[in-house]
């Protein structure tokens, strides 16, 4: 067993008299998400949400996503993967949103500790400026979460939080069914009707340039809490222009369209 630096790192993998068989090139993943060649073996460097390890890289629903939008491009532009790419990079985005548990992993996996080392020299005080969920209060002119100074003993519960990732997308979840998780949830719904009950069926040469727009949406969501919340928005609003370019060349031909409202692209 070994272990591969969440930030990327460089791996060999080699046959046993030390040929070289394949390269990962160094690549950032997120916790609870895998990285492999699919079709398996064999094709591009993709993220999977179910890792599957010791086995196929064979996550169902990602994959056979994918498979219908490379074969829905190749149809109407042959040789052109945008599409495949687009949609690939901006699914991984969504499945690897920050939630509270990935954010206390990031403070406290050595990295955060590494940094304040080689910036600052002698005593230092550590607090953090934090609008933590369940102990964050509104502020009065605007309502949002108004950030509190934290000593360093945030980071210690941090720590502890990490440790319980194994609780994401459990009944004991504490943050599970908050506003910004069910979001995020409802993002990946959202996105993967988009690609498929909007873009494939209607997919035309004329129309792909700006189907890989909007399958590149979610790439421009940034930020936590409620500044996620005003990116998802400003999202969702350049969506729903880009939908009406989309669908006028195809106008009147009856495909079957999915909910203008539904898909936050993301």
């Amino acid at each position: 067993n070994f272990r591969i630096a969440s930030a990327g790192e460089e791996v060999l993998l080699t046959d046993p008299l030390g040929n070289r068989v394949d390269k990962i090139p160094p690549t950032a993943i997120p916790t609870d998400i895998s990285c492999g060649r699919w079709p398996d073996g064999t094709g591009e460097w993709f993220f999977f949400d179910q890792p599957t390890p010791g086995a196929s890289n064979t996550t169902l629903r990602y994959t056979e996503v994918l498979e219908r939008v490379r074969a829905a491009e190749q149809a109407v532009e042959p040789g052109s993967t945008a599409l495949q790419e687009a949609v690939a990079r901006s699914w991984f985005r969504l499945l690897a949103y920050k939630d509270e548990y990935e954010v206390a992993r990031l403070y406290t996996d050595g990295r955060f500790a590494e940094h304040l080392q080689r910036t600052f020299d002698g005593d230092y005080r550590v607090k953090l400026h934090l609008a933590p969920p369940l102990l964050a209060r509104p502020d009065p002119v605007t309502g949002e979460p108004r950030k509190r100074a934290y000593g360093p003993w945030m980071l210690t519960a941090m720590r502890l939080l990490a440790g319980l990732k194994w609780l994401r997308g459990t009944w004991f979840d504490p943050f599970g069914r908050s506003e910004d998780r069910r979001l995020e949830r409802q993002l990946i719904v959202d996105y993967e009707a988009l690609v498929t009950e909007t873009l494939l069926p209607s997919l035309s040469s004329e129309n792909l340039d700006i189907a890989v727009e909007l399958a590149a949406l979610p790439q421009q969501m940034r930020g936590f809490g409620h500044v996620k919340r005003r990116s998802v928005e400003h999202v969702r609003q350049r969506q729903l222009a880009l939908l009406k370019q989309f669908r006028q060349p195809s106008s009147g031909s009856g495909h079957p369209i999915a909910k203008d409202a539904v898909a936050a692209s993301g």
